[in-house]
């Protein structure tokens, strides 16, 4: 997934423009696809909020140009990296992180990297209704209780409708406090309906196909 036009405006909504200071981490390396990107004049995530003034860290599996390689199905153990972001954005990430327990980690990490009242957004495959993106899918009834269990406040919880019939979850949540994060991980995985679907042949190809040649590369260099 990547930054459009409508997750642009749950985005801008709640960033706070006038200061400078904000620190935004990335889950994903974000690209901006048009016409967003000639409103924005940039062509990726990082570069549109460094321009603006804010220091944006992004994070991936597969590294790159100004990116940090994590696998954020692993917990992070950089302290540098806890306590200390204002905003942080899963525009389309977390659903690509397998295996199905791995999605504990994720949603740990990104409350580990918040700071209090930092604002995370999640954009990401509704299930039964963007089949063929993934093989993880969310239900508003995890994101509930991902709330429920880490004391978040909600900002917005709703289903927004794309091209040819397929919908993402749009939930933007508040962490309000420095509470640890849930550790009932089984209650989080199991209770909430996350859809793990066989992969096919044929499909899954590109983040998959890419995380898959990565891997092979560091095994090899054993």
């Amino acid at each position: 997934m990547a930054y459009n036009t409508d997750i642009w405006e749950h985005i801008d909504r709640y960033i706070d423009h006038s200061d400078s200071k904000k620190q935004v981490l990335q889950i994903g390396d974000q690209c901006i696809k048009e016409p967003l990107r000639s409103l924005l004049s940039e062509s990726r995530g990082h570069t549109y909020f460094s321009k603006i003034g804010f220091n944006c860290v992004t994070v991936d599996i597969l590294g790159g140009d100004r990116v940090l390689k994590y696998d954020l199905g692993r917990k992070i153990t950089d302290i540098q990296m806890f306590d200390k972001f204002d905003y942080i954005i899963n525009a389309g990430t977390s659903e690509h992180v397998e295996p199905l327990s791995a999605q504990y980690h994720v949603f740990r990490n990104m409350h580990l990297c918040a700071k209090t009242n930092a604002i995370l957004f999640n954009f990401v495959p509704k299930y039964n209704a963007c089949k063929g993106h993934c093989q993880i899918y969310y239900t508003k009834k995890f994101f509930r209780n991902l709330i429920k269990l880490n004391d978040y406040k909600l900002l917005a919880l709703l289903t927004l409708r794309r091209f040819k019939g397929k919908e993402m979850l749009v939930c933007i949540i508040q962490k309000t406090n420095n509470r640890p994060f849930t550790v009932l991980k089984d209650n989080l995985l199991n209770n909430l309906k996350f859809v793990a679907l066989k992969k096919k042949k044929g499909k899954y190809k590109q983040v998959d196909k890419l995380i898959a040649k990565k891997r092979g590369k560091n095994k090899n260099a054993k």
